[in-house]
């Protein structure tokens, strides 16, 4: 009975040994992250990402150097600096009125000012000077 069980072991061991020699084993196939297709295209993604950061990086810089020696727009002046060359405009405003606000839009500016008689704005054209319109604000009929 013995016998028996050492031949079970040799015989066991015997195939092991076959199974276990590196001429007779197939390699496995690359799978997954192992796959050479997949580290290629992850190659691919990264240069291609990388090259996005940079096209990026260089837009944003651009558009700094372009807003600090391209134009000559007076809000990117520092407080108390001045363009020199500008025209001076006079504005007739109704007798005791008070400039409550201001809004520029393009080459707009809408003053709206508040008098004892009612409130009004007065549309002012930058580049003429010119006061392009004036709205009056009156009482009106309550709507029912």
């Amino acid at each position: 009975m013995q016998d028996h069980k050492s031949t079970n072991v040799s015989a066991f061991s015997e195939r092991d040994a076959l199974n276990n020699n590196s001429e007779n084993q197939t390699p496995p196939t690359p799978s997954g992250i192992n796959n050479p297709q997949t580290v290629r295209i992850l190659q691919v993604v990264v240069v291609v990402m990388g090259l996005i950061l940079v096209i990026g990086f260089l837009t944003v810089l651009g558009r700094i150097l372009y807003l600090y020696f391209g134009t000559n727009d007076a809000s990117l002046l520092a407080p108390g600096q001045h363009i020199s060359g500008g025209t001076t405009t006079q504005l007739a405003l109704p007798q005791g009125a008070r400039v409550t606000t201001m809004s520029l839009s393009g080459d707009r500016l809408a003053i709206y000012f508040e008098t004892t008689k009612g409130n009004g704005i007065k549309i002012l054209n930058t580049k003429t000077g010119a006061i392009e319109n004036t709205i009056k604000f009156v009482p009106g009929i309550p709507e029912n």
